[in-house]
């Protein structure tokens, strides 16, 4: 998962995505949120309730807005994948989650296609 900010900022945004990665995170599911150092005394990296937390360092600012070019870097030096499932993730670009019969879809720009995986055949640890 990517987005601008992350915990330990408050929006409905990063809430939601929070309760999202500790969900997918508590059925085994192996999960990484990548986002930007948005204040200084945040770690570069931390495990976050079995969430790995990615944090870039911010260029500039233009308002809300963070420019970080580290951020692409650290992107493309991630290995998206869905840990068994056999899924490799060229650009993942949005998520869908069917509470209902828990599964998850991932819109994958690069690949042009939409995989579905059934996160309630995962094993926990």
């Amino acid at each position: 998962m990517a987005l601008d900010y992350y915990r330990p900022n408050i929006s409905g945004l990063t809430l939601y995505v929070e309760s999202l990665a500790k969900g997918l995170a508590a059925r085994g599911n192996s999960v990484t949120v990548l986002t930007h150092e948005h204040t200084a005394d945040l770690p570069p990296e931390e495990n976050d309730a079995g969430v790995r937390v990615i944090r870039s360092p911010v260029l500039a600012r233009a308002g809300k807005a963070l420019i970080s070019p580290a951020i692409l870097a650290a992107a493309r030096r991630r290995t998206w994948t869905a840990n068994d499932e056999g899924h490799k993730f060229a650009k993942p670009t949005g998520l869908a989650l069917d509470r209902q019969r828990d599964i998850l879809y991932v819109i994958d720009s690069g690949n042009n296609s939409v995989s579905r995986l059934n996160l309630s055949e995962r094993k926990t640890p």
